[in-house]
């Protein structure tokens, strides 16, 4: 009986909690919406969603994504051309096989620098030790502003196979930060697709 009394009274106080702060809404309160927990409703205080992570093997890589922040297609049977494509918040990435580059490493930062439409390039390594090299394409507004349009990644993944992942803004507020963090992931895999 005394159980039952506690478990009551602690039922109460989250009420009261609840009710106390506008009542309804759910977790946190808020109001109005009928939402639970911050879905739906104008709850103003939202929760995170855990991370739910994915291998994805596509191109002899594998990608770890990230499945709350990133949806994506792979193209199956591909030898050239496209091979997946993965959506984000306000960016979209795409990765193609291409032909081999004729310069490597240094040579190839040098080259892609003097590019008019570059706006930098430098050396890069996934998570997986594998080197490329990335380059932001875009318009120099003046010495501090840049409109940046697209950022590629290339990775020599054999002599004769080459990977290009390509990112570019879908919407007002890219996250290139995401995109990043998604290529750089990436580790050499089984997959030949």
């Amino acid at each position: 009986m005394f159980k039952a009394l506690l478990g009551v009274a602690a039922w109460c106080s989250m009420a009261a909690g609840l009710l106390a702060s506008g009542g309804g809404g759910g977790c946190g309160g808020g109001g109005g919406g009928g939402g639970f927990c911050g879905f739906g409703g104008d709850s103003g205080s939202s929760f995170a969603l855990p991370k739910v992570e994915e291998d994805v093997a596509v191109g002899g890589l594998t990608i770890k994504l990230d499945r709350t922040k990133w949806g994506y297609s792979v193209f199956d049977g591909v030898r050239d051309g496209l091979l997946a494509r993965f959506v984000g918040e306000d960016i979209e990435v795409t990765l193609r096989r291409i032909a081999p580059l004729p310069l490597e490493g240094r040579s190839l930062v040098e080259a892609l620098s003097a590019k008019q439409d570059v706006l930098y390039a430098r050396a890069i390594a996934t998570s997986g030790a594998l080197r490329g090299v990335k380059a932001a394409y875009g318009v120099r507004q003046s010495f501090a502003l840049r409109a940046q349009s697209a950022v590629r990644y290339f990775f020599a993944v054999s002599d004769r196979d080459w990977l290009c992942f390509e990112a570019r803004p879908t919407g007002k507020v890219p996250q290139w930060q995401d995109a990043n963090e998604l290529i750089l992931g990436a580790k050499p895999g089984r997959s030949q697709s």
